[in-house]
């Protein structure tokens, strides 16, 4: 798609890593790597951000099929 693609740290943190944990980002399922999954297990657990409301995955929201 000619896009640019990098890396977001601040002090040594990933912002994807950060987001993630933070519940702010849902993982792609097809292309992200096991520790991001355990990432947003975690956030899924403590009810955090997305996840402090029942969440709709994206692909199902974009296909119309809303709660």
């Amino acid at each position: 798609y000619s896009r640019t693609v990098g890396e977001v740290s601040c002090q040594g943190t990933s912002t994807v890593d950060y987001m993630v944990l933070t519940g702010n980002a849902w993982v792609y399922r097809y292309t992200s790597t096991k520790t991001l999954r355990l990432m947003q297990a975690d956030a899924k657990s403590r009810n955090i951000g997305l996840w402090a409301k029942p969440a709709v995955e994206p692909y199902l929201w974009r296909k119309g099929i809303r709660q």
